[in-house]
């Protein structure tokens, strides 16, 4: 995504701990300024601690994700499908832990989600083909690419290894989409059933489009636990946070994406 996109991931989105580590580094520097310094220094300081508090809790998390999760949902029948016979799922998250020229490999908590949504409507079309997508940040380094953890994770979940195939070259969103839609337009495909994360649909769907292709959505149920009553849900944790992070990156990169005109 470019140098700018990194820094903006990096640093500059809200609910991540950089932007915390940066804003605390301006505020502290302020607070050896001059006296009007000093007051602006409190401001933001308390604005940060406000902030960062209500990002952490349930309920903002909830509040920053509606507007990316409530735009699509799950395929719950053959004709919403619209025909389509060919599956895409995204891989966005996994781990490669190294030691000694050996690897172990596991899928995160979103892909394995992804996983679930995939393998259901998998039985729900019918025997149809799957695509996983995601290549390795470090194509170098010893163990799985991501689109082989996932297709190692499909299999287990009653998918046939001969009816999927792995794209093993993207590092972000958008090398997916370029990379799955040469893969498709080989086969004279254009629509097709696109799985990915709830917070990621929204942006995926749309590189998809800007490349002439038809996705139809199904986002997995992406279940949060937290315990009942309002208290749980105002109690600021690293989930909550978690989450609001991830959140926070999908606005600013649909913004992004927008501007290098990558989406439609």
């Amino acid at each position: 995504m470019g140098s700018i996109a990194g820094v903006v991931k990096t640093i500059l989105v809200p609910g991540s701990i950089p932007f915390l580590a940066f804003g605390l580094v301006i505020g502290v520097a302020l607070l050896y300024g001059t006296q009007s310094m000093q007051r602006w220094a409190r401001r933001w300081l308390t604005f940060l601690l406000a902030f960062y508090g209500f990002l952490g809790t349930s309920l903002g998390a909830d509040m920053l994700a509606a507007p990316l999760i409530r735009q699509y949902s799950a395929l719950n029948s053959r004709d919403e499908a619209l025909g389509a016979d060919t599956v895409v799922v995204l891989s966005v998250s996994s781990e490669v832990y190294r030691a000694n020229g050996q690897a172990v490999a596991e899928m995160g908590k979103a892909t394995a989600f992804n996983a679930l949504e995939a393998a259901r409507v998998y039985r729900l079309l019918g025997n149809p083909r799957v695509v996983a997508s995601g290549g390795a940040e470090a194509p170098d380094e010893p163990g799985p690419t991501p689109s082989e953890i996932l297709r190692d994770g499909l299999t287990r979940l009653g998918v046939p290894v001969s009816q999927i195939d792995i794209e093993t070259r993207s590092r972000t969103t958008r090398e997916q989409a370029l990379f799955v839609a040469d893969l498709l337009n080989a086969r004279g495909i254009r629509r097709f059933v696109l799985v990915t994360e709830p917070n990621h649909m929204p942006r995926a769907v749309a590189a998809f489009r800007g490349l002439g292709l038809d996705p139809i959505p199904s986002t997995p149920a992406f279940d949060v636990p937290t315990p009942g009553g309002w208290g749980w849900r105002l109690l600021p944790t690293v989930d909550g946070l978690q989450r609001s992070d991830w959140a926070s990156y999908e606005h600013l990169a649909r913004v992004y994406y927008r501007v290098r005109g990558w989406s439609h």
